[in-house]
């Protein structure tokens, strides 16, 4: 039994952030993770951009390419990182929607290197109480 407890308690921790686990700044106009601990995706306005940010990974390049997956559609994002912080692009307004659009509505976000080896995975139902008011105080 304490087998089992200890396998259920793991799963729980390995279940990603939770709801309570991501704030919305409205002075800011920012989501994230409350704790992040590790690489974590940021959301700000920036009008009249939104800025997508991975933010605790130092790439060996300050110019990369990050592959950004939502659900099934997957699109290549050019960053520049600078202390940790990569500000990616996301690419012209019709991308930058889609991209958003996923945000909104997706089930997971996923940022891999160009060679697909995973940096974070998001799960964006505990995240969109966060994201969707940086989004509607920022619209494209």
């Amino acid at each position: 039994m304490p087998g089992l407890i200890r396998a259920a308690v793991a799963l729980m921790l390995a279940a990603g952030p939770a709801l309570a686990d991501w704030t919305y700044d409205p002075a800011t106009q920012r989501a994230q993770p409350a704790d992040p601990v590790g690489p974590f995706l940021a959301v700000t306005c920036a009008a009249p951009f939104i800025d997508l940010t991975l933010e605790g990974h130092a790439p060996p390049e300050a110019d990369t390419v990050f592959l950004l997956s939502i659900d099934d559609e997957t699109w290549a994002s050019g960053a520049v990182c600078r202390d940790g912080v990569c500000l990616m692009d996301v690419g012209p307004v019709p991308m930058a929607r889609a991209i958003f659009a996923g945000l909104r509505a997706g089930e997971t976000a996923r940022v891999t290197d160009v060679n697909g080896a995973e940096i974070v995975t998001v799960p964006l139902a505990g995240a969109r109480p966060a994201i969707v008011p940086v989004l509607d105080a920022c619209p494209l």
